[in-house]
């Protein structure tokens, strides 16, 4: 089978397993593959025949238009990350206003304390729908109802606690 391993295949199967691997993987020793690899004019002791050679401390080297893409991205990334941060610092003001908000008691009174005062509220619609939802709501705030329908008109109205 480690005749069957061709420049092509090494190449493919070198940016993913390592020599040893893949001379296991086609029957034949490490020397045997050193020696193809120097037959097809791969760097022998190279990590990764796939990749361009780099010495140690070098970067690899880009063109000029590669490097004016990565520098496109890095400025489109540091804009969106700019605008996140913004939109952050936006959102924490808005959430330190909105608890201080909710924190700081009601002056007024509340619903409870308007219905008892008013001592009845009545709504009249067409509307059933409407009549339905205002129906729960006070129901919801725990107020005594009164509910007829008198000729197409629904009429709610909150009956005084005694």
């Amino acid at each position: 089978m480690g005749e069957q391993l061709i420049r092509e295949k090494y190449l493919e199967l070198s940016g993913t397993l390592t020599d040893r691997r893949i001379a296991e993987q086609y029957n034949m020793t490490s020397q045997t593959l050193i020696q193809k690899k120097k037959k097809w004019g791969i760097t022998v002791g190279k990590r990764n025949a796939a990749l361009p050679q780099v010495g140690k401390g070098e970067l690899p080297k880009l063109t000029t238009q590669e490097s004016d893409s990565f520098k496109e991205q890095l400025a489109r990334k540091d804009a969106e990350i700019i605008k996140l941060k913004k939109e952050i610092k936006k959102l924490s003001e808005e959430a330190a206003i909105y608890q201080e908000h909710q924190q700081e008691p009601s002056d007024g009174p509340t619903i409870q304390e308007v219905l008892t005062r008013l001592g009845h509220i009545s709504i009249r619609t067409e509307d059933e729908q409407m009549a339905d939802l205002i129906k729960q709501g006070l129901f919801a705030l725990g107020s005594d109802l009164d509910y007829r329908v008198r000729s197409g008109i629904i009429e709610v109205t909150t009956v005084p606690s005694e």
